[in-house]
């Protein structure tokens, strides 16, 4: 072979050597500036405490100039809102503030009436929240709630002598509540509606998330409450009172709708038992009559008369009786009314809670049916009022 191509390749398998061997350094020099460049913590720590303060390092030979990264943006502070105000009422979970509210959609207005440390029966405990009256034209269907929530009042009601919001009332239509108050509820975050002292005719409902970057503002224009009568004088004397399953209930007036019952019948007999006279049997029914089709549900209680702290309790008994004795006592009728199943649906279709305290006279007179459902505690609740109809009203 001639010298000179053998020097040629010569020279060739020197360079490829020297490409070699500066493509290792290059791999060496990369993996001792990249962030992987060995599994020692410490030699990883002092690798990265010689990287230049004004460049950001990747996940690269490459470098980012620092002063090209968007800055983190800064949280919010919450309360960015600094307007006055009459009354902010706070709440930390909207969504059960949306099952609360949920049942009055069957009226048109809904009058809410702020309490600050409101004296309840209990002389021990107060209620701070707010209270709701509502009720349909014809005055056959009525409900009050109130609802425990944070009240803050302004400063401004000391010129009146008013030391906080305790009092104040407004009235607001139904639909729009439910409108504004599903459009500014976030999950997981705090809402407020708040009446701000240069809006008198609304309320606003305001919700910020926890990182405070998104807030919902949505407002509602108050209503003429001169059509929604005070129910504080609202009293009923009932002496019975059974708790019952809402999802019963519920059932109940759906089977009443399926077979065209336009009321459900809700009757209570009692008997004296007759071996001890301090013990009470008694017997709600719940019946329909259908197009086709008539029944009832017996709900069976027994109770024994105690006197606790000076007043007497008819408390149940922690056996119950069997149903053969029941049926064989000589039970007496003590009320027996109908109610509008239409109506009791309204309420029952968006009420969500596991019972339902039943209130019913016991002097056989045309009295209204009183429902308790306690929503959350014993200071959220709504009581429902459905006044007794005439069978003949209906037809039948």
């Amino acid at each position: 072979m001639p010298k000179t191509q053998r020097y040629i390749e010569k020279e060739c398998e020197e360079e490829s050597m020297d490409t070699l061997g500066q493509q290792l350094l290059d791999e060496d020099e990369y993996e001792k500036d990249s962030f992987i460049a060995s599994s020692d913590d410490e030699e990883k720590s002092c690798k990265l405490a010689k990287t230049s303060s004004t460049t950001v390092k990747v996940f690269s030979n490459k470098t980012l100039d620092i002063t090209k990264v968007p800055p983190k943006p800064k949280v919010l502070n919450k309360d960015v809102n600094k307007k006055q105000y009459d009354f902010r009422l706070t709440f930390t979970n909207g969504s059960m503030l949306t099952k609360f509210f949920g049942p009055l959609k069957c009226v048109q207005k809904v009058r809410i009436k702020i309490c600050v440390q409101e004296k309840l029966q209990d002389p021990n405990q107060t209620f701070t929240g707010f209270r709701v009256e509502c009720h349909d034209q014809a005055f056959t269907l009525a409900c009050r709630g109130m609802f425990e929530c944070d009240v803050e009042s302004n400063m401004k009601h000391l010129i009146d002598g008013q030391q906080d919001a305790n009092g104040l009332d407004f009235c607001i239509s139904s639909e729009a509540l439910m409108e504004a108050l599903v459009a500014s509820t976030q999950k997981e975050t705090d809402l407020s509606i708040t009446r701000y002292m240069d809006h008198p005719d609304r309320i606003t409902f305001e919700s910020i998330n926890n990182d405070g970057d998104v807030r919902a503002v949505y407002n509602c224009n108050l209503v003429d409450s001169s059509q929604v009568e005070a129910l504080e004088g609202m009293c009923f004397e009932l002496q019975f009172h059974v708790n019952v399953s809402m999802s019963t209930l519920k059932e109940l007036s759906l089977n009443a709708k399926r077979c065209g019952a336009p009321t459900l019948c809700f009757e209570l007999f009692q008997a004296i038992d007759t071996t001890d006279p301090s013990i009470m049997h008694s017997k709600m029914r719940i019946g329909f009559t259908g197009t086709n089709t008539s029944g009832n549900h017996d709900f069976f209680i027994s109770t024994r008369k105690e006197k606790l702290n000076g007043a007497v309790k008819w408390v149940p008994l922690s056996s119950s009786v069997s149903m053969d004795i029941l049926e064989g006592l000589q039970m007496e009728r003590k009320s027996k009314n109908y109610y509008d199943n239409k109506k009791l649906r309204l309420f029952l279709n968006h009420m969500e809670c596991t019972w339902v305290l039943v209130h019913l006279c016991t002097d056989n007179s045309a009295q209204a049916l009183v429902l308790d459902c306690v929503l959350g505690g014993s200071k959220t609740k709504h009581t429902v009022i459905i006044a007794p109809r005439s069978v003949d009203e209906f037809g039948n």
